[in-house]
């Protein structure tokens, strides 16, 4: 059992990264300036603004189509409403900056005292079809 789902799993980082070869190059960045500590000592709902500037290394436009930002689990801080469709077309060699605001609860009683890490999912459209771009940031 442990061999098939270690051969699933190396079948699977194959074709993802045959896939990711083909995808247009696109970096991102998050910036936002709400603190970490700000959000794990917010006594109840908080309105965090992201910037995600979105730069298109590729010779051909690409279309962003979705963006969603959240945190991870063992964090104590949850990012609701950090979800957002767009239709941003990003020409080559151009940078794009996108406002994203989401609500953030602590899910626990513990204020922040770290870098919290944030997850990003970019869902684009390009000249070959869909692909993802996906990174994650801490912010302090």
């Amino acid at each position: 059992m442990k061999t098939a789902v270690t051969i699933a799993v190396a079948v699977l980082l194959v074709a993802v990264a045959a896939f990711a070869s083909q995808a247009p190059e696109v970096d991102a960045h998050l910036t936002t300036k709400t603190t970490a500590k700000q959000i794990g000592d917010a006594k109840g709902p908080l309105n965090v603004k992201f910037d995600i500037a979105i730069t298109n290394r590729s010779d051909a436009p690409v279309t962003l189509k979705r963006v969603e930002v959240q945190t991870d689990d063992s964090s104590g801080i949850d990012i609701s409403d950090g979800k957002k469709k767009a239709d941003i077309t990003i020409a080559p060699g151009a940078t794009e900056t996108i406002r994203l605001v989401a609500k953030s609860v602590a899910s626990s009683n513990e204020a922040q005292t770290e870098p919290l890490e944030l997850m990003v999912l970019l869902s684009f459209k390009g000249p070959g079809g869909g692909f993802i771009k996906a990174f994650s940031q801490s912010i302090e």
